[in-house]
């Protein structure tokens, strides 16, 4: 009945060590690579976070598998899990590159990016403005991801996707923006071009109807004159400019987006996020995932099972591999008796992704059997990536009326700390967030005033912070769940439980077809001051404040819209026919 999944993408990397360089070493060589971790001085992090030094050779490989693990798949793919973990270092190192490039020598990377930004809105006479600026930007959001729909777009209906740009002017010029488009169908499905059940047949390549433009609020600049956009960045058709706001603080920004002919400017060379399925790995300039792939008629393929988590350098962190699994546990519960599944009665693969420059969406899908083997329900997941967040939106869909068959269903979702890592991160003097050592934030708790108007034990969250890295969790469940279920949570982090929280949820005699829970993970940047007895609570507020303070844009027809975080809510009813099992 245990299963163990991930909520793919967003997530960090560090070493182990091929055997000669097809799998990963064995216990004696893992306890060697730790004894050398020891050894890493903060100097010695600086230059590998600095990139002007590149990262031990000793540090690969990153993920750590088990002899009877690696058995089970052929050195080809080892070879390229090794291959690939060696180019994150070398990814992290191209886009600081870039960042330096486009904004000077101190800068490498968004975070860095952030920190200059507020420093500068802090300056004695910042709001006041000279051409080409009319208005300067005071938003202080690190990690939202914000779209717009093509509705709101009008002048830019009807274009290529592949026509279509956004631009910020910041640090005295004009810049082409990270952008992803995202085509929904006419019936509802979002187009996803890649992946084994990819349906790339039911886009049509332009922009119209419910489709969708992200990028980072991160991204947005200073408010300039839409003549002075159009004289600096020769051949746009169609331009629209769309300010940002959280008005409670009174925080602004803009983004113009324009459409082209046939010679659009080229794309930004920003690439957030990576998604290698034959291997199963996602990376980004602040972490790195493996998730376990599996053989499947042949094939590898990759699946939903949590293997590895890596911060780098550049984040403050040590490569330790800090975690061992999170698992959901499925168990229904008949009038004619119960049921659950392993994950190894279950295919769990990736179904079909879409892979861009600022986010990762993957669609995945297994069924659970009944004790009559017909009707199976099926759970959906909906899986949302970016450079810092991940979000997980897992649907149970039931073919059958459940209030007819079933009595209730019960999931667990947990997690628990790999305990080497932890051993060996105690031994690096690294340490665990408790309730002991809270300072001016519970540690585990209500966040914003719209959940303080639940019942607590809805909506919960968990921080776990270490030398290896730090993660926030929280799980939220939808109207009818939060009505009919039974919800606790199970937080511990002593000698029995390390790093542990479960999430269990009994859900009384359904009465729908169609229920759904949240998982969202955030990395949390740079949580640790130099002074680890102290806490970078600022940072943390600034991983909180995309799910408290939706963001507002304004267009120049003077309409207003709120955007809250994005979440596909499919009609499974109707998709379910289009997926394989």
């Amino acid at each position: 009945m245990k299963r163990k999944i991930f909520l793919f993408g967003l997530l960090l990397a560090a070493g182990l060590t091929l055997l000669l360089g097809i799998g990963p070493a064995g216990a004696e060589d893992l306890k060697a690579r730790f004894q050398a971790l020891k050894t890493v001085t903060p100097e010695m992090l600086k230059q590998m976070a600095d990139g002007t030094v590149p990262w031990p050779e000793w540090m690969f490989p990153l993920s750590s598998w088990t002899d009877e693990e690696i058995k089970k798949l052929p050195p080809e793919f080892w070879q390229k899990v090794r291959a690939q973990e060696k180019q994150w270092p070398e990814y992290i190192a191209r886009q600081a590159g870039l960042f330096r490039q486009e904004y000077g020598p101190g800068i490498k990377n968004y975070y860095d990016l952030f920190l200059d930004e507020q420093a500068e809105m802090k300056k004695p006479g910042y709001e006041k403005v000279s051409p080409p600026v009319e208005a300067k930007k005071t938003l202080k959001r690190l990690i939202d991801l914000a779209y717009l729909p093509a509705e709101k777009l009008g002048s830019l209906q009807g274009n290529p996707l592949n026509n279509i740009r956004a631009f910020s002017f910041n640090k005295g010029r004009l810049r082409v923006l990270p952008l992803d488009i995202l085509e929904i169908s006419p019936a509802g499905r979002v187009v996803l071009p890649s992946g084994p059940e990819g349906n790339p047949q039911d886009g049509d390549g332009i922009f119209n109807g419910r489709d969708r433009i992200f990028f980072m609020v991160l991204d947005a600049g200073h408010k300039v004159a839409k003549n002075f956009v159009r004289e600096k960045i020769p051949g746009i058709k169609d331009l629209e400019e769309a300010e940002i706001s959280y008005p409670a603080e009174n925080e602004k920004g803009w983004v113009y987006l324009a459409s082209f002919g046939q010679n659009p400017p080229e794309k930004s060379p920003a690439d957030n996020i990576q998604f290698c399925p034959e291997t199963s790995i996602t990376f980004n300039p602040f972490s790195l995932n493996q998730t376990e792939p599996r053989k499947m008629k042949g094939k590898i393929v990759p699946t939903l099972k949590i293997r590895s988590w890596f911060t780098p350098p550049a984040m403050g962190g040590l490569p330790i591999d800090i975690y061992d699994r999170l698992r959901i546990r499925i168990a229904l519960r008949f009038h004619i008796g119960s049921t659950g599944d392993n994950e190894d009665e279950l295919n769990v693969s990736w179904r079909a992704w879409y892979d861009g420059q600022v986010i990762s969406y993957n669609r995945a899908a297994w069924k659970q059997s009944t004790p009559l083997g017909i009707g199976a329900p099926v759970v959906f997941d909906d899986i949302l990536a970016n450079a810092f967040s991940v979000y997980d939106y897992i649907t149970y869909y039931s073919p059958f009326d459940p209030a007819i068959f079933m009595k209730d269903f019960e999931v667990i979702i947990g997690e628990e700390m790999n305990r080497n890592a932890r051993e060996y991160t105690e031994a690096l003097k690294g340490w665990h967030l408790t309730e002991r050592d809270r300072t001016g934030y519970a540690v585990d708790g209500m966040m914003s005033e719209r959940e303080k108007t639940r019942d607590p034990k809805w909506v919960k969250w968990h921080l776990f912070t270490g030398m290896a890295g730090s993660v926030l969790m929280r799980v939220d469940y939808d109207e009818y769940l939060q009505q009919h279920s039974t919800i606790t949570l199970d937080w511990r982090d002593d000698d029995t439980a390390i790093g542990n929280y479960d999430t269990h949820m009994v859900v009384h005699r359904p009465s729908t077809r169609t229920e759904h829970f949240l998982l969202e993970w955030n990395v949390v940047p740079f949580f640790f001051n130099e002074d680890h007895s102290k806490f970078g609570w600022d940072n943390l507020d600034l991983v909180l404040k995309r799910v408290d303070k939706p963001v507002v844009f304004a267009l120049p027809n003077g309409e207003k819209f709120s955007v809250e975080r994005y979440l596909n809510v499919p009609n499974v009813g109707k998709e379910f026919k289009f997926f394989k099992f």
